[in-house]
């Protein structure tokens, strides 16, 4: 699923994803892209703490709009439209 991320697309991930990504992409920890709006999301969400991921992205970013693009395994893709 990740490959679906471009290299050097800029990322917002958390632990999961964030490390098979960050040799090849612009990789932002999940809240800390202050002023930047990532083209993609990636979550590890295999515990299943975020019921809505749509809406957990408005919640970081509620000037941009992203939508699944891929999911695994409790992993997360997603993707500003």
């Amino acid at each position: 699923m990740l490959k679906l991320v471009p290299d050097g697309a800029s990322v917002e991930a958390n632990t999961g994803p964030s490390t098979r990504l960050i040799s090849r992409c612009r990789v932002f920890w999940v809240g800390t892209a202050h002023g930047v709006t990532p083209d993609f999301i990636a979550l590890d969400n295999t515990s299943r703490s975020i019921h809505d991921v749509e809406a957990y992205a408005r919640q970081l970013h509620p000037h941009a709009a992203y939508a699944v693009v891929g999911a695994a395994y409790g992993y997360v893709l997603l993707g500003r439209r």
